[in-house]
């Protein structure tokens, strides 16, 4: 059966770059009866996740097309070759074969492409030696990711394949409250440096971003400004110069930290931990800190690396919500855990993580709780989100 003809039966306009490369050499293995198609193997992934009866439901219905289409049952024998047999990192642009041919939970379509990857995964924890307890709370926090589908497109699916597969191939872990994943640091942060008398932390910003007279890197929320203060940062034997960033903004003036009373605890370069929220539990104290003391030690003990920093980049970390929520908000307090810096972004975190709207339409954003009631009055009247960057140092929890 010929690629062309396929793509037209299911509607499929066009391929990730490089992808038809491999469409001859899948079909000479192809088989009809894929195990990612199983009843039992279906079964199995449905309940490592925890799936929902609903979303169950769209899982086996959807397997269920694709078993009784030929084109469709090529078409992920097709991708399934691409992405777990040739390991070819899979794009948000993975196509899916139309909801005429599959139903309305198309989107399912991409995690029963990727799921032999999971399969694979479980199957190196029974000889790695890390406890299969990571396996399946990562499995198992994959669960947002199916949400974050349905509240974004009103059906069941994968919504960024090129994120999602890291819960399947071990790229994240989910450890407690929170899925983290090794990474090497590359942002606007060049140094954190720690007080040797107070023990206070310093976030030094690197050199060559303009900031506007509000503390925020230019372009943030599309808003220029002309005349803006472009950061330094000046390093020899005695000490640093630079701008430093705190409570989500960058200081305008230059300040001197020298060596003898600041010792650098973090560079950019330096590895750490990239942490990311799944919908869940609330974010108390100790469910937080426990997260992060357990993660520490898992990478540590099982991955084999010491993390310099753990970093979160999050709508979360926003430093107007002092305005929007009472003192003893759980997110404040979630907040008050990091040193927080400014990015440049356009504040649409809260639209797709919280809101669940379109940014241009207050019509569509959802009104369910209290917060996204004082958040769309905040928006409306003018009002700017920022997704900050936070930094907490080891040794800070740790002690």
């Amino acid at each position: 059966m010929l690629l062309k003809e396929v793509l037209k039966r299911l509607e499929i306009d066009d391929l990730p770059v490089g992808a038809a490369d491999h469409w001859d050499e899948s079909q000479i293995s192809y088989v009809k009866e894929a195990f990612y198609l199983n009843k039992d193997f279906i079964s199995h992934m449905a309940d490592v996740i925890q799936m929902n009866d609903e979303l169950k439901k769209a899982y086996f219905d959807t397997a269920e097309k694709i078993s009784l289409s030929e084109e469709a049952s090529r078409f992920a024998w097709f991708l399934y070759h691409v992405y777990c047999v040739k390991k070819v990192p899979p794009t948000n642009d993975l196509p899916v074969p139309s909801r005429n041919i599959l139903g309305p939970n198309e989107r399912m379509f991409v995690f029963i492409v990727l799921s032999p990857i999971a399969a694979e995964l479980e199957k190196s924890f029974e000889t790695s030696g890390i406890p299969v307890k990571y396996f399946n709370s990562t499995m198992r926090s994959m669960d947002f990711q199916f949400k974050l589908c349905l509240d974004n497109t009103g059906s069941w699916g994968i919504w960024h394949p090129a994120w999602t597969v890291n819960y399947l191939n071990g790229g994240v872990f989910t450890v407690g409250r929170f899925v983290y994943r090794k990474n090497i640091y590359g942002g606007p942060v060049r140094s954190v440096l720690k007080d040797k008398i107070s023990g206070k932390n310093v976030l030094l910003y690197d050199e060559g971003y303009s900031i506007r007279k509000d503390g925020h890197i230019n372009g943030t929320n599309d808003i220029y400004e002309e005349g803006c203060t472009v950061t330094v940062y000046k390093e020899d034997e005695e000490g640093i110069t630079a701008h430093t960033a705190h409570d989500g903004i960058v200081e305008l003036s230059v300040s001197y930290f020298p060596f003898e009373r600041y010792e650098k605890k973090f560079s950019k370069g330096d590895v750490y931990l990239e942490i990311h929220i799944p919908s869940g539990s609330r974010l108390t104290n100790d469910v937080v800190l426990s997260s992060y003391k357990e993660a520490l030690e898992f990478y540590n003990v099982h991955i084999g690396v010491s993390p310099k920093a753990l970093i979160c980049t999050t709508w979360l970390l926003d430093n107007d919500f002092d305005r929007l929520l009472p003192p003893e908000s759980n997110i404040l307090s979630f907040q008050s855990m990091y040193e927080l810096y400014p990015i440049k972004t356009n504040g649409g975190g809260v639209f797709s993580f919280m809101l669940f709207g379109d940014k241009d339409k207050p019509e569509t954003w959802q009104q369910n709780t209290s917060f996204q009631k004082r958040m769309k009055e905040f928006l409306v009247n003018g009002g700017k989100t920022h997704e900050n960057g936070g930094i907490i140092l080891p040794c800070d929890i740790i002690n």
